[in-house]
C-alpha cells in the first residue's frame, strides 16, 4: 500500500448515501465429467441506506458466506454509465495465479479464502 497526501487540500465532492453491491460467492461443486476445478455461482444484493462500510461488512459477513463489497460510482465516461468500485473481498473465479493476499489484507479472511478454493479444486500460490 502506497499512502501520498493529497496536494489539494479541499473537501472532495461526496454521497451521503451511497448504493452498495454485495456478491455472495458459493461453490457449485464439480461436475463429475469435468476435471477442471469446481465452478462458482453468484447471489448479488443492492444495499442501500446503509450508515458505512462496516455496517455493510458486518452484514455481510454474517454467515461466513464468501463475499465481495462494491459501491456505485458515476462513470468515468459519460453521465449514464455506472461503474463499481471494489472496496472488500475477493472473486475466487480470478485466475489460479491471482494471489488473495493481493487483494485482501486480512489474514483470516486470506484464510477463508483460500480454504474455499482448496476445496473446490483450486491451488493456489500463496
Amino acid at each position: 500500500m502506497e499512502i501520498e497526501r493529497s496536494i489539494d487540500g479541499s473537501i472532495l465532492p461526496t454521497v451521503t448515501w451511497p448504493k452498495f453491491v454485495v456478491r455472495f460467492w458459493a461453490h457449485a461443486g464439480r461436475a463429475q465429467w469435468s476435471p477442471q476445478p469446481t465452478a462458482w455461482n453468484s447471489d448479488v444484493f443492492d444495499v442501500r441506506d446503509a450508515r458505512d462500510l462496516a455496517e455493510v461488512a458486518a452484514w455481510a459477513a454474517a454467515d461466513g458466506t464468501l463475499y465481495e463489497i462494491f459501491v456505485e460510482s458515476g462513470g468515468s465516461s459519460g453521465a449514464d454509465e455506472t461503474e463499481w468500485c471494489r472496496l472488500s473481498g475477493f472473486d475466487p473465479t480470478l485466475p489460479l495465479n491471482a494471489r488473495v493476499s493481493d487483494f485482501v489484507s486480512d489474514a483470516d479472511r486470506v484464510a477463508q479464502v483460500l480454504q474455499a478454493r482448496a476445496r473446490s479444486g483450486y491451488s493456489h500460490p500463496e
